[in-house]
């Protein structure tokens, strides 16, 4: 796109300031990404923010292909380069999300990341919905760092922690996208294991298309085969096409933005960033601090010395064993005391807690940890390290 095409679409979009009002058109949509492409990410957040810009609509490529009207392919096709401007973007955010110091920078960096992760998701499109987990991934990352410093406000990070619950992440969510992607209502249910059987049985029956020689070896075990075959599952066998991904591919949003990847919506959009972070924030909430070493009692230190002589030193394991366990580290060791002894302390009853409770500790320390070692990854730059290592072996 040269200058001058530039300049008339950020004139287009500049003047549009009632965007909220109509459906945005193939011109408004290419001003929205002539602005990020020359602002960034967080110029064009001020500006969505300040003149109330509507996110546009992003379906998938397959739906593009085979559902798009053709009064609307064209925008269509435009809201999905907008998209994939703006996932590529997000990688360089997420360098800046590790190398900003942990202060008032990083803070605002993190509350941008959340606003664009709403934004995204205000439109329930296919491709509204990875570019909002995409950004509440990276959120995640500046929570994290944000908790782990004693110095920084936790009222303050906490405020974000909240922000990382959305409702898209349910599956009443999932499936009202997955259906306007298709087109149709292929899924009938918000309950995951029945948008997995769903969409397992629209994998099958495409492969049995494929090979008939399937569906003879179905039939001879009918019995053994619970396929769901609705009408339109039957009619939108492309729609379960994916693609074979090797362990060396990396499966971030820019490698997957042009693939036909609805799987992701029908396995749940949980963020595991999210969890570390959030999981980090309660304990700090409640223990008040990060202990970095444990102390017990002398009973306690004649047991850990009995099981470590007993079986850990006689089979040359290093490992900190404690009463409350075995950890990797006397840090691990010193988070697990602490809950512990807070969860005696304020609960009646432990054996009510759900498990994500009572073992907090350990997903607390794990971010706590990765942290401190600057391996506090988001989920596609730990998809890149990984795909580089193996690449190396």
């Amino acid at each position: 796109m040269n200058m001058t095409r530039h300049a008339i679409c950020l004139f287009i979009l500049l003047s549009f300031q009632g965007a909220n009002a109509q459906q945005p058109d193939t011109e408004y949509v290419n001003g929205l990404q002539a602005r990020l492409q020359q602002k960034g990410v967080s110029a064009m957040m001020d500006a969505v923010q300040k003149n109330g810009w509507a996110v546009p609509y992003i379906p998938s490529q397959w739906h593009v292909e085979h559902v798009s009207r053709l009064d609307q392919k064209q925008t269509d096709g435009a809201a999905r380069e907008f998209g994939d401007a703006l996932a590529k973007q997000l990688v360089s955010v997420a360098v800046t999300m590790q190398q900003l110091p942990v202060g008032d920078d990083l803070y605002e960096q993190t509350l941008k990341l959340c606003a664009l992760s709403d934004w995204c998701s205000s439109v329930d499109g296919y491709g509204n919905v990875l570019l909002a987990q995409r950004a509440l991934d990276l959120a995640a990352v500046g929570v994290a760092r944000l908790v782990a410093s004693p110095d920084f406000p936790l009222d303050k990070a906490k405020q974000l922690s909240a922000r990382m619950q959305p409702s898209w992440m349910s599956g009443d969510s999932g499936m009202r996208i997955l259906n306007n992607d298709a087109g149709t209502t292929i899924f009938e249910s918000t309950d995951r294991d029945t948008m997995e059987k769903t969409f397992g049985s629209g994998q099958r029956l495409l492969a049995e298309q494929r090979n008939p020689q399937l569906y003879v070896e179905r039939q001879k075990n009918a019995i053994q085969w619970r396929l769901m075959e609705t009408p339109e599952i039957k009619a939108n066998l492309s729609f379960f096409d994916e693609p074979n991904v090797s362990s060396a591919f990396a499966e971030t949003l820019v490698n997957n933005w042009n693939r036909n990847r609805h799987s992701i919506l029908v396995e749940g959009l949980q963020i595991q960033t999210i969890i570390k972070a959030q999981a980090l924030a309660e304990f700090r909430g409640d223990i008040g601090s990060f202990p970095t070493d444990a102390s017990f009692t002398g009973s306690e230190l004649s047991k850990i010395k009995e099981w470590s002589e007993d079986f850990f030193k006689k089979h040359q394991i290093k490992r900190v064993v404690t009463p409350q366990g075995s950890f990797d580290s006397l840090g691990e060791a010193a988070f697990a005391k602490a809950w512990q002894d807070y969860l005696r302390k304020s609960t009646v009853n432990l054996a009510e807690l759900p498990p994500q409770r009572l073992n907090l500790n350990a997903t607390a320390w794990q971010a706590y940890n990765e942290v401190k070692n600057g391996e506090f990854l988001d989920h596609d730059s730990s998809q890149l390290r990984h795909s580089e290592q193996s690449a190396k072996k």
